[in-house]
């Protein structure tokens, strides 16, 4: 799900960025309108992605060594790794 999620968000980009271009050139203000929809829905999978990572550390949390249970914390951020990117920081 993480996946298509950030794929997704990916071709809103290359949308909005293909609207911001068409907007400058044509100048119409139509053009404002519809990257404001498309702002609005990146904003939606970012929460998305957001809500994914943090159901996968409250999943994980069960089948981990109880030591490590403080990893699956939602206030420790993730990063392109799920428990940040220095686990052995976090884990202490």
């Amino acid at each position: 799900m993480e996946t298509s999620v950030i794929k997704g968000a990916t071709i809103l980009v290359k949308v909005v960025d293909t609207t911001a271009k068409l907007k400058a050139e044509i100048g119409n203000d139509i053009f404002s309108k519809l990257i404001d929809e498309c702002n609005d829905v990146w904003a939606l999978q970012g929460h998305s992605n957001n809500r994914i990572n943090l159901a996968r550390k409250d999943r994980l949390k069960p089948v981990i060594n109880r030591d490590y249970n403080n990893l699956c914390n939602h206030r420790i951020p993730y990063t392109n790794f799920l428990f940040g990117d220095d686990i052995s920081k976090s884990a202490k």
